[in-house]
This record gives structure tokens, C-alpha cells and sequence, in this order.
């Protein structure tokens, strides 16, 4: 009887394992159809009139604003490829079409969470911005919660992007248009750690003219930095040619930059950038009738007929080597050529005896124009001209006694003017003046000293101690600058005398002094006054 029940058995469990089997096989089966589904059908769907327009209902649905393409094409194998597109915002104050995007996915990076294409182009894409339909339209109404876009920011992986024959136009609140065309650039970029290379070629279209900017480049951003100018490395080449800077009020005022200016400019730049800084500079620039205002200028204008900067330099984390740094405008001259310490250390390295270093640099400001372009900035006296004075200033490197110094002066010299038809003028220059020596561990101040009609201030040391000491005449001080400067309502008078110690190093800086203040009077054009025959200070 046992033997009969385990015949029976044997067959029953091979009829399990057999449906076992054909269970197996038909799912796998289905999975091969659904990816076939998927492979084939999906492309086909998107692809089709009505995919077309569920995906433009879904796209319409979650922005502000209307998008519109004529056709959308999707292939595994081939790509993306969208034509005619068109976007239109809710204002009416912007406008997008391109002809034709076409772009290759990967899609398993995609599905990872990074944005990864093969090379993406952009035909024709045209861009119009109007400030000015927007302000007519008043403040436009927050789109509801389903209709704003969610900020993401994927981590990009790989987009090869080129951009064919684009136009940007940008009309901004006052009616100013500009219009960069001819628009053609590649992008490849990268993830921090890897080199993203551009060039970008595009059309400034003026009136009158039409000026040629090109910028060309690569840049390595590191890891841990990331899209920061700390630690990013490559090089940059930009060229700028006879570009009417007003022309790019309507991209400034887009930009939120505050700046109005006029003139032409030409500029080659070319830069070597490691660790985010320029290893290597060559810069050519080159102005004409320039005028630019910021509103750090408090309504004040620079202006410059004339403006040439040549620039040739190359720097180190310790040391900056200057072949040529050359600025001509109306109202200032600047010259520099040599090697320029950036640390307390290099610089002891660098007046050393046995050093090979050379120093030697001047500037010259015409101080009656550039003090008639910034009365506001500088605080001059309302209707004060100034009608003459000259700023001016060398440092060079030098031997005395067998030792090598740094030796810089500066002066201001005839300061004066006319107010209220009155003339005016500094008594005396104001002049400063520094001697600067090493020894084998530290910087010694030799001499540093400023005189002025109104005080004398004196400082020796070295990079671990400096001592000083300086009296300033309050009466003499107010009378002389007062000429120019408004001083307000209020009179001083008295005589301040001070000395002391100032030491530190990278952590902590200490001081340690005194001052005196003899026969301090302080008064009001209303008659309010106080007077200290002598007041002594510590600290």
C-alpha cells in the first residue's frame, strides 16, 4: 500500500515542477513584452499627436506662462528632438523660439539622478525680453501653487551643448534696446574635478555699428570647492571689439547691476587662472570718451577722453612679476614694472642683500579734474572748483649702506581752488614717506613718516613691534581741509599728541600708548561750547 502512494507522488510532484516551469516561463515572457512595449511603443507614443499634446498639457499645467512646439520626436537610439518651439510668459514680456533641439540623452545616468547628454544643438534660438510691456502690465499675479515650477539642481554629470545662430533682444523699462545676435557658442560641461571647456562668439547690434565679442576658455573647478572661484584652475581668452558700452544698459539693468556708462571699448585678455588666481595676465584695453557713474559715486560722473591699460604679469602664491603695468587716462598715470611681495615673508626674502629683485612703479593724478568729477563722493563744499592740484608718487627698490630697502613716497602738491569767488589753497604739500629694509626673520619699518600743515605722524619698527608717535593740530586740521571739504556746523580747536606699540602676529594684534589732548575746544554755530584745558588718555 506504501509502495502504491509513492507512485502516486512521484508524478504529482513533477506536474508542480512542470506548472512551476511554465509559470516561470510566461512571466519572463511578459517582462520580454513589456520591455518590447516600452522599447517600441513608448517612443511611438510620445512621438505621435496626441503624446505631443499630453505632454504639452502637462508642461502648461505646472509653468506660468504658454510653451508650444510643432513637433516631438523620441528614439533610444537617436535622441530627442523637438521643432519649432515657442514659449510666451503669462506678461507677455518675454518670448523664446527655436528653431529645433535636438539632444541625446543617457538615460541610465538620467535615472541615477545626473544630467547627462551627448551633444545637444540648438538651432536658431531667439530670445526677446521688453521691460517695458511688463511695467504696463503692473504687477503680475503669483501663479498658483500647481502652476510654479519646483527649483531643483541635479548634479550634472556630462552636457556637450552648442548653441547655432541665437539672438538675444532686450528692451529695457526706458524703451533702450539692445540686441546681441549672431549668437554662436559650445559648452562642454563637467562636473567639479573635471575641465569644462567654452566658446562663446556673438554680435553686439547698436544703431550705428555692430562690435564682435568673443570669450574662449577652460576651467577645473576642484571637488571640494565646487562652482567656486576658490581653487578653480584654466585659462580664459576674451576679445572685445569697438563696443559701445551704453549699448549694454538694457543687460545691465536685466542683471540688477547698477551701472550707467558711455563710451567705446576695445579689449584682448588673455589669463592663465590656478587656484583662483591669475597665474599669467595679458591684458590689452582701450577707451574712448568714456563716462561711467555707480551709485557708490553719489550722483558724480569719471569721465576720460582717453583711456589705455597694458598689462603683462604673472603670480605666484608669494610673489607678483610685474613686465609691464601701464594705465594712461586725461587725469591719471600709473607705471609699474618689477616683482611686488604679496606676504611678510616674501617680502623679507625679497630685500634681502643678496636679492636679484627689482621694484620700481609711479602714478600722477591731476587732482583739479578728478576732484571736479566727484564733489559728492569726496564731500567738497557746494559750489567749491578746484583749480589746480597734483597727486603723485614712486617706489622703487634701492641700496644704502650695503643693504637692500624698499623705498616709497607720496605727495600731494598746490592744492587749490575757488569758492564763492574766493581763492583757496593747502599752505603746505602733504607728503608721506617709507623705507623698508629685512633682516634674516623679520620686516624692519625704517623710516615711515607723513607731514601735513596740521600734523606729523612717525612710525619705526619692524613686523613684530612698530612704535609711533604724532601730534595733530585740531585748529590747523578743520582750517585747512575746511577750505574744501565741509566740515559741518561744528568748530574744533586744540592740540592732540600720541605714542605707542602696536605687535602681532597672524592670530592677535595688541596696542599699547597714550595720548594727550591740550586746550580742546569744541563749538556751535548756536553757541554751544566746551572746553578741557588738558585731557589725558590711556590704553
Amino acid at each position: 500500500m506504501r509502495a502504491e502512494n509513492n507512485r502516486k507522488a512521484v508524478p504529482a510532484r513533477k506536474t508542480k515542477m512542470k506548472i512551476r516551469t511554465m509559470i516561470l516561463k510566461l512571466v519572463l515572457a511578459l517582462v520580454v513584452v513589456l520591455i518590447v512595449l516600452v522599447v517600441f511603443l513608448v517612443p511611438a507614443f510620445v512621438s505621435s499627436e496626441k503624446g505631443r499634446k499630453i505632454i504639452l498639457a502637462k508642461i502648461n499645467n505646472s509653468i506660468d506662462g504658454k510653451v508650444h512646439f510643432a513637433s516631438f520626436s523620441l528614439s533610444w537610439w537617436k535622441g530627442v528632438k523637438v521643432t519649432d518651439f515657442s514659449f510666451n510668459d503669462s506678461s507677455g514680456s518675454t518670448l523664446v523660439e527655436v528653431k529645433q533641439i535636438a539632444t541625446k540623452p543617457h538615460y541610465s545616468s538620467i535615472l541615477m539622478g545626473s544630467l547627462s547628454f551627448g551633444e545637444t544643438i540648438i538651432d536658431e534660438p531667439k530670445v526677446e525680453i521688453n521691460k517695458v510691456e511688463m511695467n504696463l502690465k503692473g504687477p503680475q499675479a503669483k501663479p498658483s501653487a500647481s502652476k510654479r515650477a519646483q527649483a531643483f539642481a541635479p548634479p550634472i554629470k556630462k552636457i556637450d551643448l552648442v548653441v547655432n545662430d541665437g539672438n538675444l533682444k532686450v528692451m529695457d523699462s526706458k524703451a533702450e534696446t539692445v540686441e546681441l545676435a549672431g549668437i554662436n557658442s559650445r559648452v562642454n560641461l563637467r562636473p567639479p574635478g573635471q575641465q569644462t571647456n567654452f566658446d562663446i562668439d556673438m554680435v553686439v547690434v547698436d544703431k550705428s555699428k555692430e562690435s564682435k565679442i568673443r570669450a574662449v576658455g577652460q576651467i577645473t573647478p576642484r571637488r571640494r570647492t565646487g562652482w567656486s572661484l576658490k581653487g578653480i584652475s584654466g585659462d580664459l581668452t576674451v576679445e572685445v571689439n569697438d563696443l559701445d558700452i551704453a549699448s549694454l544698459g538694457p543687460i545691465f539693468a536685466l542683471g540688477g547691476v547698477e551701472i550707467q556708462a558711455k563710451g567705446d571699448i576695445w579689449a584682448n585678455i588673455k589669463g592663465e587662472i590656478k587656484d583662483g588666481r591669475f597665474a599669467n595676465l595679458r591684458a590689452k584695453l582701450k577707451g574712448k570718451d568714456l563716462d561711467v557713474t555707480v551709485p557708490q559715486l553719489k550722483g558724480d560722473r569719471l569721465k576720460s577722453s582717453t583711456l589705455d591699460v597694458a598689462i603683462a604679469l604673472a603670480s605666484s602664491e608669494e610673489l607678483i612679476n610685474i613686465d609691464n603695468f601701464e594705465i594712461q587716462a586725461d587725469w591719471l598715470t600709473v607705471q609699474a614694472s618689477g616683482v611686488v611681495p604679496k606676504t611678510f615673508k616674501s617680502l623679507a626674502q625679497f630685500i634681502k642683500s643678496d636679492s636679484k629683485y627689482d621694484l620700481k612703479g609711479s602714478f600722477e593724478c591731476d587732482m583739479a579734474t578728478a576732484m571736479s568729477q566727484m564733489p559728492r563722493t569726496l564731500g567738497l563744499k557746494e559750489g567749491m572748483k578746484v583749480t589746480s592740484g597734483k597727486l603723485s608718487g614712486t617706489i622703487e627698490t634701492l641700496t644704502e649702506a650695503g643693504q637692500r630697502k624698499i623705498h616709497g613716497q607720496a605727495s600731494l602738491d598746490g592744492l587749490e581752488g575757488v569758492v564763492d569767488g574766493k581763492r583757496i589753497v593747502l599752505s603746505e604739500p602733504v607728503r608721506a614717506e617709507a623705507k623698508i629694509t629685512s633682516d634674516e626673520s623679520k620686516v624692519i619699518f625704517e623710516k615711515v613718516d607723513v607731514s601735513a600743515p596740521f600734523a606729523r605722524i612717525s612710525c619705526t619698527g619692524s613686523s613684530e613691534l612698530v612704535s609711533y608717535s604724532g601730534n595733530v593740530n585740531l585748529a590747523k586740521l578743520q582750517a585747512e581741509l575746511g577750505q574744501f571739504i565741509d566740515t559741518g556746523r561744528y568748530r574744533i580747536a586744540g592740540e592732540l599728541f600720541s605714542e605707542g606699540q602696536v605687535s602681532g602676529n597672524k592670530d592677535r594684534i595688541t596696542a599699547v600708548g597714550s595720548a594727550v589732548v591740550k586746550d580742546f575746544l569744541l563749538s556751535s554755530t548756536e553757541g554751544v561750547s566746551a572746553f578741557e584745558p588738558k585731557a589725558d588718555i590711556a590704553f
